[in-house]
């Protein structure tokens, strides 16, 4: 239920307030604020806009900035253009326009039911803009301007609101843009009780405008209560500043937009263009307004026309593809950044293949150009997909894609193409990648590109894209080492133990790190968030060390069954390796953290390092062999690993104990496993042939790790023993019911 409480107001006298009163900080930029408060030192824009009292272009994140609000709005005290009540009171407010008033209670919110959920949200906030207003709270200690809640409406508050209005306000104004203020002050013990208890009866309360105030007064709130060892939940800073109108006064505002020209069409061809997506009616010189979902109003060459979008042009059941701006641009741009990179790589194919004096690399580089473009086009599908957890489709689509490239690959090398055949599956299955993702989701973005959009999208993906052209730079570097200095054979078992390292935790990435990612995203409360993470962690610790355990185990053996003794060399490689897998595992996790929290520039520059360390320790051993090699990738990435994970206890709030403590939770398990194992296998591990080793292997490492946890029962352990006695109890009771 709703918590709120009275609060001892900070305002103006009755005589300053025409002076002091301003617009909402985020509806005018720094220039108009400059222009409105210009001669007035009353003003709050001072303290909302504190940039305005320096020169024009002064970057409004400055620290300098942040200061000047605070000594503004200690100077407005001293000098009582703002005054703080004695008592605490609550407030009504009203605001008229156009001849409607509506009327709101002042109150103080609380930041537990912004956290948990009793106070719901309509919008995603940016962590940036989070991030300034977070700033003036801390500063300033106050929540100057307030956040606009609705509420369903109340007899007793409708009463109340009546009442009070009825009486004379503290301010009766109207403010140079036409909107009239009125202001009552509520100090009636007896009524302060009643708004009080009929709020506490309200399992809701809805924010209307102001999601990124209201972000920022609850995240402080959360933090100064972190830093409080007796916290107690009654101090002011649980509390921020609110206005909660009854939801019957409320008025959804037109959102129009201007279109400056119609880009060489007549009227009468805008229009016919307009018909193919839209029902397009003549509604007169009439104003019309939109009446329902998809329908539009457009004004044009003195008439008022009625657009309803036609069934087909959007899908009903998804919210997100209809609004579309952002993935038509992001298909737009991933279509240019491929087609560059394809033109890149076919230049590149024929120097590079003289430079390693192998001709066929000439006609791989053609391939990859082909993959990446169509790669890059599927891409937004795919994360369609992932974004709505639409994760059987997606395996449709990629087990589809995979059998029908691999089938042309066959029937092309049947046919004589031999070598050309097995190019050619690598570009059919990203082309039918592309092509499965359209069927399957029945959707295609529209061929469009929109400014606005891009400028979002690249400011949190540029950042991305360095970080993967970064890796993708360090791995041709090392491979043109390895090709390059290493002998063939060399070369040959370390991309063997690479590959086969690689495949269980591009698994893991897969199923779990890039759901996670999507539910993460989705999730926008912080506490939630913590959680979600706390518990990933653990279990993601848990299966990569379990695999890598695992594959330590049945390393020999397994690469004798599949590849013969002749590969026995790649054995110690692929053993280093495992650590490289679990470290850049657990990685992907934490950026998938950062991410969420729209840490890119951060991920950024934690890859750059990591690949320039790469190289460097690349450089000073690659003349030592190929094991010497692979630990310059493992240490690599154990060092940016823990880099990522300090980052990652930063961003989550987490302490380095409570980090510790996963971690040693989620490693004891399988490393106990493996030792007893180990320690089992010595009876036969050098008689047996590889099959049967490789069988014992897996049935003493199964064994002893089911073992452990049948003793100390991880949470992990008995949710999986208590689904399946549940399945079995209710097949056993379905087969008495059938036999009854």
């Amino acid at each position: 239920m709703a918590r709120i409480k009275p609060f001892k107001g900070v305002r103006p006298p009755r005589e300053y307030v025409e002076k002091v009163a301003s617009r909402p900080y985020d509806v005018l930029n720094s220039e108009e604020a400059r222009i409105e408060a210009k001669g007035n030192p009353m003003s709050l824009y001072h303290i909302i806009k504190p940039e305005i009292d320096f020169a024009p272009g002064t970057d409004e994140h400055d620290p300098k900035v942040y200061e000047r609000a605070v000594q503004n709005f200690k100077d407005f005290r001293q000098r009582g253009w703002l005054m703080q009540d004695p008592e605490e009171k609550y407030y009504l407010y009203a605001q008229t326009m156009n001849g409607r008033t509506q009327y709101g209670f002042v109150v103080a919110a609380n930041v537990d039911d912004y956290l948990n959920g009793v106070i719901k949200k309509h919008e995603l906030t940016r962590r940036d803009k989070e991030e300034d207003r977070m700033k003036h709270v801390r500063a300033q200690n106050a929540n100057i301007e307030p956040v606009f809640f609705a509420f369903e409406d109340n007899d007793v508050l409708n009463d109340i609101i009546k009442r009070v209005s009825a009486t004379e306000p503290e301010y009766d104004f109207v403010a140079n843009d036409g909107f009239g203020h009125h202001f009552w002050v509520i100090d009636d013990k007896a009524t302060i009780d009643t708004i009080t208890a009929e709020f506490a009866k309200m399992p809701t309360l809805y924010i209307a405008d102001g999601h990124h105030r209201t972000a920022a007064a609850a995240l402080v709130g959360h933090e100064k209560a972190k830093a409080n060892p007796n916290h107690t939940g009654d101090e002011e800073y649980n509390f921020f500043l609110a206005v909660a109108f009854p939801a019957s006064q409320l008025k959804i505002i037109d959102y129009n937009r201007v279109v400056r020209d119609l880009n060489g069409l007549t009227p009468e061809q805008f229009l016919a263009r307009l018909a193919e997506n839209f029902d397009v009616k003549d509604m007169g010189t009439e104003e019309y307004r939109p009446n329902a979902l998809h329908n539009f109003s457009l004004y044009l060459s003195g008439h008022w026309y009625s657009l309803t979008a036609r069934p087909g042009t959007y899908k009903p059941d998804d919210p997100i593809g209809v609004l579309d701006v952002t993935v038509s641009t992001v298909f737009v741009f991933n279509g240019a950044f491929g087609l560059f990179f394809a033109i890149v790589f076919s230049a590149a194919a024929h120097p590079l293949s003289l430079f390693f004096e192998r001709p066929q690399i000439e006609g791989i580089m053609y391939a990859i150009a082909v993959c990446f473009f169509f790669q890059t086009l599927s891409f937004t599908q795919e994360t369609r997909m992932r974004k709505n957890l639409d994760m059987k489709r997606m395996c449709i689509v990629r087990l589809s894609a995979t059998i029908t490239s691999l089938v042309v690959g066959i029937v092309l090398i049947l046919m004589g193409y031999g070598y050309w055949g097995l190019v050619s599956t690598h570009i059919f299955l990203s082309f039918f990648l592309f092509v499965y993702y359209v069927t399957i989701s029945r959707w295609m973005p529209r061929i469009a590109f929109y400014r606005d959009s891009f400028k979002e999208m690249f400011g949190y993906g540029i950042h991305l894209m360095i970080a993967f052209v970064t890796v993708q730079i360090g791995r041709n570097i090392n491979t043109m080492v390895l090709g390059k200095f290493i002998s063939p054979a060399s070369s040959g078992i370390y991309s063997q133990g690479q590959k086969l390292e690689e495949v269980p935790y591009a698994i893991t990435e897969s199923v779990f790190n890039w759901p996670f990612f999507a539910v993460l995203s989705n999730e926008q409360n912080h506490t939630k968030r913590q959680q979600l993470c706390r518990d990933m962690h653990v279990r993601l610790w848990t299966l990569n060390i379990a695999v890598g355990a695992f594959l330590l185990l049945v390393s020999w053996p397994a690469f004798n069954v599949l590849y013969g003794s002749k590969w026995d060399a790649a054995v110690p490689v692929f053993r280093i390796l495992i650590a490289y897998g679990i470290a850049s595992s657990m990685k992907f996790f934490y950026q998938s953290a950062m991410k969420a929290y729209n840490r890119t520039k951060l991920m950024r520059n934690l890859t750059v390092i990591e690949v320039g360390l790469q190289l460097t320790l690349l450089a000073i051993f690659f003349r030592h062999g190929i094991e010497m090699v692979a630990l310059t990738q493992v240490i690599a990435a154990i060092i940016i690993c823990i880099a990522h994970a300090w980052y990652y206890k930063k961003i989550m709030e987490f302490t380095v104990r409570q980090m510790l403590g996963e971690f040693v939770h989620s490693a004891y398990i399988p490393t106990i496993a493996f030792a007893g194992s180990a320690a089992l296998a010595t009876l036969w591990y050098n008689t047996l042939h590889p099959v049967a080793n490789c069988a014992l292997l897996c049935i003493a490492f199964a064994a002893a790790y089911i073992g452990i946890c049948a003793i100390v029962r991880p949470p992990y352990y008995t949710a999986a023993f208590d689904m399946i006695k549940a399945k079995l109890y209710r097949r056993n009771r379905t087969n008495n019911n059938i036999q009854a």
